[in-house]
């Protein structure tokens, strides 16, 4: 809930505030959608723009930290939102949706989610905007740059943030470099590591990646080593069947990359599981399986909020597989 800052009295304005992706305009723009749901519940597109908000508002370095809103809690509660939003679909609703596909590397369902926000408005900005992302991660500049350009036609406000990618696959060198140049101070600040770095240009074609990272590093993005990044492939992608035998009745032990925490878990055939940290901490919970995804539900961990994500194979270490938390990477082997 919350009184709609003054800043922020109309729709509009707080779309403004949206748009300009900071931390302290999406937490204007916050209380006005949330007044908007309590008025109507069944207003998909108000729930649609405060998952979008909590969601770009929490997916970079300290998002909303300064507010009180961790990350975790940032891109869950975002989850949760969008699943209302989907309840009334509209552009938006989907545009996130298809977004968070791609953050969990699923691109064909990412390519899905997109194709249906176009079919329901096909002059929507944003919508255009994320068929375009979605097209240039999966392999297809060419036509995601259609997309692109089209979105920008309709509402030039809105920031191509992949654009320069897209020019780079294209052999548009120049103008990869003259879009890539207005992001170089924000990201030279956050000192990106590859390993943060590709999860937002999550592509599909390993080749790319490779060479993506190249040349963010000669960029001078990073600031510092290391170096190093996941290889996350479509191929490496394990099933509902292959989670349940890989993790059901067994235990694992793991950290997550970049923040350190981890620990053992542990899960029965049933469901039931136990965590113990690695240096302390202790939850209980269940799990289970949705689709192609784990779910998780613990007494304490991530505020007692379900939460689901898939599952990959590190092509590169033997007995070493990967969870793609909307957060973080949580790297983890089987102990027995």
């Amino acid at each position: 809930g919350g009184r709609c800052p003054s800043s922020c009295r109309s729709k509009k304005r707080c779309w403004e505030h949206y748009l300009r992706l900071t931390a302290e305009d999406f937490w204007k723009a916050i209380p006005y959608f949330e007044k908007a749901v309590q008025i109507d519940s069944n207003y998909g597109r108000a729930y649609a723009a405060l998952a979008a908000t909590y969601w770009d508002g929490s997916i970079f370095f300290q998002g909303l930290n300064e507010y009180g809103v961790s990350n975790e809690e940032g891109l869950i509660l975002a989850r949760e939102y969008l699943d209302k939003a989907m309840r009334n679909p509209t552009s938006l609703a989907y545009y996130l949706a298809s977004e968070m596909n791609l953050r969990h590397y699923q691109w064909q369902d990412a390519h899905l989610t997109a194709e249906r926000g176009i079919a329901l408005e096909p002059n929507n900005a944003i919508i255009n905007l994320q068929m375009g992302r979605v097209l240039v991660m999966a392999g297809d500049p060419k036509n995601g740059l259609e997309f692109i350009q089209k979105a920008m036609r309709l509402d030039p406000h809105y920031p191509a943030r992949c654009l320069a990618a897209t020019y780079a696959l294209l052999a548009r060198d120049a103008d990869a470099r003259k879009i890539a140049s207005r992001f170089h101070a924000l990201w030279t600040t956050l000192g990106w590591q590859p390993l943060f770095a590709v999860r937002f240009f999550p592509f599909k074609d390993p080749k790319v990646v490779e060479h993506f990272v190249e040349g963010y590093i000669k960029s001078g993005f990073p600031r510092m080593p290391p170096y190093r990044y996941y290889k996350i492939l479509d191929e490496n992608g394990l099933t509902g069947k292959q989670i349940r035998t890989l993790l059901f009745g067994r235990k694992v032990v793991g950290v997550e990359e970049g923040i350190g925490s981890g620990g053992w878990f542990e899960r029965s055939l049933d469901g039931q599981a136990t965590y113990r940290g690695l240096i302390g901490g202790f939850d209980s919970g269940k799990s289970w399986i949705e689709g192609d995804m784990l779910c998780d539900q613990w007494q304490e961990r991530f505020g007692g909020h379900k939460t689901c994500y898939p599952v990959f194979r590190n092509p590169e270490k033997q007995n070493e597989y990967l969870i793609m938390h909307s957060w973080s990477i949580f790297s983890f082997s089987v102990v027995d």
